[in-house]
């Protein structure tokens, strides 16, 4: 943060403004017009500089609220997105997404040895118990030619750990496109990315117990741990990055969110 509120605030606005460049210019020049009047008024009233600088700012508002004063809307964000901050969201999400699988490997772990190979591997594994027409015995009778308990608990370990192998690169990628000189992510901050894959988390979840409690209520214990271990890590997952979204939002309720060094909001409300 610099020593002047104004700029601070100039460089949070104009980073929440995603406009062509003349009218980006344009919006800043009017708002830095303002502030300045604003400030000037406050000096009258015998406050110093810094204090004068800090009440214009105040009394202008927020930055995202300000911003959206001059139309930005859907379609123009979008268009105005940085290639690079699709991308980083992209390995960001997904990377996530298969870090949440890998981890669900080791609680599948957990669960062959502390319960067993059959909790995870034994009964109507991956889309079996939903066979339209076959009973609980005829899927049985195919489980019976399918892979063996022991091959199926072992695969949902190795190949989610692998998964997560897979999804700790696409975290680094995301992290070194972030750490690109002047990159601005714009609409796609850390804050939104936390929010998507809070969702998504969220969406795993109830898809996930539903699946489980449904397999475990038709075909018993055996395989209800092939599911259940991936609902674990979403239940956990989702409240985890809605309280990070939380606490972004929490640390940019001060006036225009200033509550780093000067420059790109998005950067800070991670």
């Amino acid at each position: 943060m610099t020593e002047s509120p104004i700029e601070d605030a100039l460089d949070a606005f104009y980073a929440r403004l995603h406009l062509p460049a003349r009218d980006a210019r344009r919006a800043l020049a009017d708002c830095e017009a303002h502030l300045r009047e604003a400030a000037a008024e406050e000096l009258t009233r015998g406050r110093t500089l810094l204090e004068a600088e800090r009440a214009a700012v105040e009394r202008f508002g927020d930055p995202g609220a300000v911003a959206a004063s001059y139309g930005y809307g859907l379609r123009t964000r979008l268009a105005g997105l940085n290639p690079l901050a699709v991308l980083r969201a992209a390995c960001a999400l997904a990377g996530l997404g298969l870090v949440g699988i890998g981890v669900s490997g080791g609680v599948a772990a957990i669960f062959n040895r502390v319960f067993g190979q059959r909790l995870v591997g034994g009964g109507p594994t991956p889309g079996w118990q939903h066979c339209a027409g076959i009973s609980a015995a005829g899927v049985r009778q195919l489980v019976s030619c399918g892979p063996s308990v022991a091959e199926v608990a072992a695969d949902a370990v190795s190949l989610r750990v692998l998964a997560g192998a897979v999804g700790v690169v696409l975290l680094a990628v995301s992290w070194l496109i972030g750490r690109y000189r002047g990159f601005d992510a714009g609409p796609l901050d850390r804050r939104v990315i936390a929010a998507l894959a809070a969702l998504g988390f969220l969406a795993g979840a109830v898809v996930l117990i539903g699946v489980s409690v449904d397999g475990a209520l038709t075909y018993g214990r055996d395989g209800a741990g092939f599911y259940l271990s991936g609902a674990i890590v979403c239940v956990l997952a989702a409240p985890a990055f809605a309280l990070r979204v939380w606490r972004g939002g929490a640390a940019s309720s001060g006036p225009w969110g200033t509550s780093g060094t000067s420059g790109t909001l998005g950067a800070r409300t991670g």
